[in-house]
Formats: C-alpha cells, structure tokens, sequence
C-alpha cells in the first residue's frame, strides 16, 4: 500500500550515499521533506542537499 508523503518531514538513515541517497531524493519528488544526515561522507551528504533543492 502507497504511503502519502507529501508535506511530512522524513529522516533516512545514510541519505548520503547509495541507497539512502536514492530513497530521499525520490521522497523530495513526491512532495516529502527530507533530513539529510551522514555520519563520515559530509561531501556526499552535502551533494545530496544540492541535488535535493534541484529536485524541489
């Protein structure tokens, strides 16, 4: 069953890199708002706040 993300505020886990990554710009697409969060790859979590306000 579909969940209805739009407008919600999402936090994943590894958004920046691989599959976490993925996950949270696909969630920007459908409306959500996302926390992007990184433990050792700041340049990738950096990069995935970019290409999320291209997404917007």
């Amino acid at each position: 069953m579909p969940i209805d993300t739009r407008g919600k505020v999402v936090t994943i886990t590894g958004s920046a890199s691989g599959i976490g990554k993925a996950t949270s710009l696909r969630l920007v697409m459908e409306g959500a708002k996302i926390v992007v969060n990184w433990r050792v790859n700041k340049a990738g979590g950096k990069k995935t706040v970019e290409e999320r306000r291209e997404a917007e």
